[in-house]
């Protein structure tokens, strides 16, 4: 019955598990920017990772708590009627031994709530890692970050330290000390109380009543500890439930325009408007803020009629993003209203990608109308990328869209808007990211022309498309400067107060040099790899390697010390056995001994007491030293394994971390952290003392009846049949449903960084489909565990139950025999074997389900593939490199088993030199980059720095001889010193130098804590032009000789970009400069200019000579510009 009862409530657990899971997922699509700001992706990994699984056990711990108690008082009852008033002595023992367990859960709580603080901060730093690694191998940052990690374990294992010792001081140590001094407080009060002596009937009745107390107390610590864990869960996921929601009327939707709105403005005032039948957006008076903070836009009133093309600019961090995620309901509304009228759809200036198909990526949800679906792909561009994939748009896209390029995920999201055939179309910078060719098709044919008759509001640093645009907002100082026309804003004088910047430059299309984005694919057309499932038992190399972990000389002693309490626990039977024996206590209520023999026996009796007291005391000596040790050794193995763990996923390749999914790699640190630090060693060692208890009992069996031996054998031999039929299927169980839970927590990532998209878009309830189907499959696989465990413990107990039988039969056959009190010994082990048999197969399963994260990590560890050696005995001589020199020999490179995308490149950078590398998506001006910093090794040729080939050299020193300015910026949850010298070797002076030279001081010294004020997660305390400059400040501070830039100032406004290019100039005057650029007009100054296509150098010379050649490719894309001003470059030569 309690089987059946435990497999009910585990099946109702999961169901609240998934509810509550649900919940969590639901509720992270309804915080306010309030809520979000207050709640770290990290805290809520660990919500769902671990807080919300725990619920799979709530209903087996709460009926195991009422049901428990229960069984004890029967027992007491059972022990009262045999021992009488020397029971109560007991029952008052038991009282202590529940205080002392109470006050142990009260301390376990407290504790357990601190370490779930600090795990949510290494789970958060493992997140941001995982997902900037880049930047971290671009910089050889793996060392500052794995100390950094490591020091963020550190401070959670003073935790799990305390917590381990509070489980083996107020749990282990109590539930084993109290039911052994039970038994010797009633042996020796027994005869004094009662004036009675102990017979062997009365002692070993007594003796197997304490072994079911004992066996039921010995789930009490486990429950206690797991509801005081579940009560400290309940909180945290009580406390997230009811962060503050989004206002259901932050944003107006569809209002009639003969409605008024009301709202309150600035001053308190109570106000109406009026939304025009032509308005698509209205704001009045609006002032808004990211959560508590300081208000972002202020007095923000605007009308934007239906089918309006709409470019909203201003300078780098004058809050045109936010303008943006104001008019979606995404920022907290402080004053004022605003409404729209329509669908909306929204394209980020940092593209939101799925781990999916490229088409499922565009149709998000709609249904699929082929017609509408090709064109959209024509007029984003997007149809020559298709023609290269393996599978086409089939093809899969990794986590974070990581196998694209920066261009083609902006295409994508603007594809995906444009399919949604919305009403209102909301693009954050959607041509900052493209070619400069594509750009320019991107605006006309799509945001033009495709999109004509829909309002289209864009944000942009591109001066040369506010002529095509019905309407300029202008944002400086965090509110609308300026809002007209073209023609106004020409008289405005604005464009007078912006140099600006040239249109970008593009090349001519070329039909067969789209991005090679099949070089990161599988010939299925999938990147990522799906996680490996091992089949069949756990392999004993799993524990050995734990083990090794845990300390071989740790281990030997907790053997030891198992192996004593085994013999101990089997002499105390036979001590007692002898005791009751013993011809005066067996004689001395013979009526012819008379009132004389109890005084004779008071030297025997108390020689017993004696025995029994040493033995007992040992028991307790050598079961607290076990305890303890383990705590040592379990701590050992937490910060081992985790140290490995940490050093071999950072050691890994970039490659690693495009085909796995970042949830995949947090959860390894994460749920399966967490069960490698507490429910392994729990549920190991439990199920360790339980098998010695088992050989305790067979022990005094085989001793007292030899023949049973035989029968013992056989059992032995049933149960590891009937083990070896459960353990293969139930490993395979537990192994799916990590798989399952891993792609659950996947999924729950990806979505916690595209929330704003999957809003707008309306595609909630889609996205909670998708996970409510990931939650049921996961909670299948773990029921079938549960199931499969309640098959095996019902025949466990059957196979049991012979012996029991058989000794009762022999005990009956022998009563006559003057052995009796022996007898009793094992027929109160054998009673005892059924319990211990299912304590047993309980902890074995979990034992087992354990073991599947212990394994997982371990495959982590030992299955990682590092890069090569950081360090090697070649070390470049110092201050290299000194001239910043690069020669590139028949360099060929290939990503993973793809075609080559270097075919012999053959380039030399002089000392000093600049160098502008141009050419389409896909020509290898990335791969360039990745050749030099050795993100992936060359297929063919060499590299050569100063005279130094690169390929001898460590990962280390061959990259912290370059410096690169990315892209995409990236930011750490951490400083801002921090962000900027992780390894602290410059001083404030220098940093404070670095940051006003690119123009952030005073941005910094506004936060509170200066340098190390704290950077939010992904820096969105800072607009994507500050993250821009924080990047540039990195490049200061390292002083390199090789500097490289890929399309660094693409998301700033003209001054900022201006500005950044002078100082580009000036502080980095002496060392070699290659730029990659989609914009000709930033690489115009360069000494020479190399053009690649289809990874080759096409051609390479100074400005002027390839402006003067009329076959030129370089010329050919000059004069595509149209641009004026490059265009007379062309004639001065």
């Amino acid at each position: 019955m309690w089987m059946y009862a435990e497999s009910q409530s585990i099946r109702m657990g999961g169901k609240i598990r998934a509810m509550v899971s649900d919940a969590i997922y639901r509720k992270a699509f309804t915080l306010s920017s309030v809520s979000r700001c207050s709640t770290s992706s990290g805290e809520l990994m660990n919500l769902m990772s671990s807080d919300a699984y725990l619920l799979l056990w709530t209903v087996f711990f709460y009926m195991a708590l009422i049901a428990l108690p229960i069984l004890v008082m029967v027992i007491f009852v059972f022990v009262y009627v045999s021992m009488g008033i020397t029971s109560l002595v007991i029952i008052v023992m038991f009282l202590m031994m529940l205080g002392l367990m109470t006050f142990g859960v009260y301390r376990y709580a407290k504790e357990r709530l601190r370490c779930l603080q600090t795990t949510d901060e290494r789970v958060k730093l493992v997140s941001d890692v995982a997902t900037g690694i880049r930047i971290v191998k671009f910089y050889c940052w793996e060392e500052p970050f794995r100390q950094l990690i490591d020091k963020s374990r550190q401070s959670e294992l003073v935790f799990i330290r305390k917590i381990a010792v509070i489980l083996a001081g107020y749990f282990d140590s109590v539930t084993f000390v109290f039911p052994k001094l039970m038994p010797l407080v009633g042996f020796a009060l027994y005869p004094i109380i009662t004036n009675t002596p102990l017979s062997a009937s009365i002692a070993f009745s007594i003796i197997s009543l304490y072994k079911i107390v004992e066996s039921s107390i010995f789930y009490m610590p486990w429950i206690l500890a797991s509801c005081a864990q579940l009560e400290a869960s309940y909180k945290r996921i009580s406390h997230f439930l009811s962060l503050e929601e989004m206002e259901a009327d932050l944003v107006v939707q569809d209002p009639p325009a003969a409605e008024p709105l009301r709202f309150c403005a600035a001053n308190g005032e109570a106000k109406t408007t009026r939304m025009g039948e032509n308005d698509a957006v209205m704001v009045e008076e609006g002032t808004f803020a990211w959560g508590d903070a300081a208000p972002c836009l202020r007095d923000v009133s605007m009308r934007i009629p239906r089918g309006a093309l709409v470019a909203v600019t201003g300078k780098t961090g004058c809050g045109k993003t936010s303008f943006l995620a104001a008019l979606m309901g995404e920022m907290n509304r402080i004053s004022g209203v605003v409404a729209t009228r329509g669908s909306v759809a929204y394209s980020a200036q940092q593209a939101w990608i799925l781990n999916d198909t490229v088409r499922n990526n565009i149709l998000f949800g709609k249904e699929f109308d082929d017609a509408k679906y090709e064109e959209v792909l024509s007029v984003c561009c997007m149809k020559n990328d298709l023609k290269t994939l393996q599978g086409g748009d089939q093809c899969e896209i990794g986590d974070r869209g990581i196998n694209v390029s920066g261009g083609q995920k902006a295409r994508i999201s603007l594809a995906r808007c444009c399919y949604s055939d919305s009403d209102i179309m909301i693009l954050d910078d959607p041509i900052a990211a493209v070619d400069a060719h594509v750009g320019r098709s991107l605006f006309h044919n799509c945001i033009k022309r495709y999109l004509h008759g829909k309002t289209r509001i864009m944000t942009t640093n591109a001066s040369h498309v506010l002529s095509d645009c019905d309407l300029i907002i202008v944002l400086d100082d965090r509110k609308i400067a300026f809002l007209g026309t073209y023609q106004e804003y020409l008289e405005s004088g604005y464009q007078a107060m912006e140099e600006a910047k040239p249109a970008p430059s593009e090349e001519p299309p070329r039909k067969d040099s789209a991005e090679q984005l099949s070089k990161e694919m599988e010939k299925n057309g999938t990147l990522t790899l799906e996680e490996t499932k091992r089949t069949g038992r756990i392999q004993p190399s799993v524990f050995l390697g734990y083990f090794k972990a845990f300390g071989y000389c740790i281990a030997a002693f907790v053997l030891l010390f198992f192996l004593c309490n085994v013999a101990l626990s089997a002499v105390s039977q036979f001590w007692v056995s002898a005791w009751t024996d013993d011809a005066c206590f067996a004689n001395s209520t013979d009526p012819e001994v008379g009132s004389e023999a109890p005084i004779a026996c008071d030297g025997r009796l108390q020689y017993y007491i004696i025995g029994y007291t040493v033995i007992t005391a040992l028991l307790i000596f050598f079961a607290v030293a076990r305890f303890f040790t383990i705590v040592k050794g379990r701590i050992n193995a937490s910060w081992l394994m985790h140290q490995q763990l940490n050093s071999a996923v950072l050691s890994s390749p970039v490659s690693f971390f495009d085909t796995t999914p970042t949830g995949r790699i947090v959860n390894r640190f994460n749920r399966d952290m967490y069960i490698t630090d507490f429910d392994f060693p729990l549920y190991f060692f439990q199920l360790a003392n339980q098998i010695s208890s088992i050989l305790s009992e067979c022990i005094v069996i085989v001793v007292v009846t030899p023949i049973t031996i035989v029968l013992l054998i056989v059992v032995a031999i049933l149960w590891y049949i009937v083990y070896g039929l459960f353990t293969r299927a139930n490993a395979d169980f537990q192994r799916i449903e990590g798989l399952e839970r891993s792609r659950v927590f996947s999924h729950f990532q990806t979505v916690l960084f595209g929330v704003s998209s999957i809003r707008t878009f309306h595609q909630s309830d889609a996205f909670v489909r998708k996970m409510d189907d990931a939650l049921d499959r996961s909670n299948l696989a773990a029921m079938y565990s549960v199931w499969a465990n309640y098959w095996l413990c019902i025949r466990v107990c059957i196979v049991t139950s012979f012996i029991t039988l058989a000794v009762c039969i022999i005990g009956i056959l022998g009563r006559d025999s003057p052995n009796t009190s022996l007898l009793g010994a094992a027929l109160s082990s054998a009673t005892s074997l059924a319990s211990y048999a299912t304590n047993v197969c309980d902890m074995l399963a979990q034992t087992e389900l354990n073991a599947i994260a212990v394994e997982r990590i371990q495959d982590y560890i030992s299955n990682a593939k590092p890069e090569t050696p950081m360090i090697t005995d070649v070390r470049p001589p110092k201050g290299w490199p000194s001239e910043g020199r690069i020669e590139m020999k028949d360099v060929a490179l290939r990503y993973r088993d793809g075609p080559l995308v270097l075919k012999g490149v053959n380039l030399t950078v002089e000392p000093g030199e600049k160098l502008g590398i141009v050419g389409r998506t896909g020509a290898g001006k990335s791969s360039m980059m990745i050749a030099l910093f050795r993100i992936a090794e060359l297929a063919g040729g060499s590299v050569t720095i100063d005279g130094i080939d690169v390929a001898k050299l460590g990962l280390t020193d061959v990259r912290r001889a370059l410096c690169i300015i990315p892209q995409d910026p990236v930011l750490f949850s951490a400083s801002v010193r921090f962000n900027l010298d992780p390894f602290y070797e410059a001083s404030d002076e220098e940093i404070w130098s670095v940051l006003e030279e690119s123009g952030l001081k005073k941005t910094v010294l506004a936060m509170e804590g200066g340098l190390e004020a704290k950077v939010e997660e992904g820096g969105s305390n800072f607009s994507i032009g500050e993250r821009q400059l924080i990047c540039m400040a990195r490049a200061l501070l390292r002083k390199p000789k090789i500097l490289i830039m890929d399309e660094a100032t693409a998301s700033m406004d003209n001054s900022t970009d201006l500005f950044l290019q002078e100082m580009i100039r000036k502080q980095f005057a002496n060392c070699s400069r290659l730029t990659v650029a989609h914009r000709l007009n930033t690489i115009m100054d360069s000494d020479r200019i190399c053009v690649m296509d289809h990874g080759r150098v096409a051609e390479c010379d100074t400005p002027q000579a390839l402006l003067h050649n009329p076959h030129s490719i370089f010329r050919g894309m000059v004069e595509a510009t149209q641009d004026p001003s490059l265009l007379k470059m062309i004639k001065s030569t």
